[in-house]
């Protein structure tokens, strides 16, 4: 056995952010809280019965009051427009480990005499200034492999 709630105090308030949203309560306090929380123009009405949510939404309604919550209405029509195809998955473990024995075996390179490679290992050297040649070349040669698997380039273009 389903029980839907059902409220014997519903009223309209607006938030701070300007949204004019239904209230369903059973609390007499209610409105103190809503007025500690910002909200103004509190208006609720005490039922005779007490009402499911749908049915006191039809009592507010014909009382000529109205919703204004921006973010249902951006929500109902996102619901409503064409789904836009999804984009590309990001791409899988086994795409990432193939362009990397790609780069391994030399497929996909680098050329350490270009310039980019030589100014990023001048970069490393101003940060790292007590390692060798070795150390810096091996620390941007990891950097460049893993600029090459992401942006496709020794060095990221935004």
């Amino acid at each position: 056995m389903t029980t839907e709630k059902t409220f014997t105090r519903v009223g309209i308030s607006k938030c701070e952010k300007g949204r004019v949203r239904f209230r369903f309560t059973n609390d007499p306090k209610r409105e103190n809280v809503l007025i500690k929380a910002g909200h103004e123009d509190i208006t609720f009405f005490e039922l005779d019965a007490p009402l499911t949510k749908e049915a006191a939404t039809a009592f507010l309604l014909s009382k000529g009051l109205q919703e204004n919550d921006p973010v249902a209405a951006a929500r109902a029509a996102r619901e409503s427009a064409p789904k836009a195809p999804k984009a590309p998955k990001a791409t899988s473990r086994k795409a990432d480990e193939a362009l990397l024995a790609a780069l391994a075996a030399g497929e996909l390179g680098y050329d350490e005499e270009s310039d980019s490679f030589k100014s990023l290992i001048a970069q490393k050297r101003q940060t790292f200034p007590l390692h060798t040649d070795e150390q810096l070349a091996e620390i941007v040669r990891h950097q460049v492999k893993c600029n090459l698997k992401t942006f496709g380039d020794i060095e990221p273009n935004f």
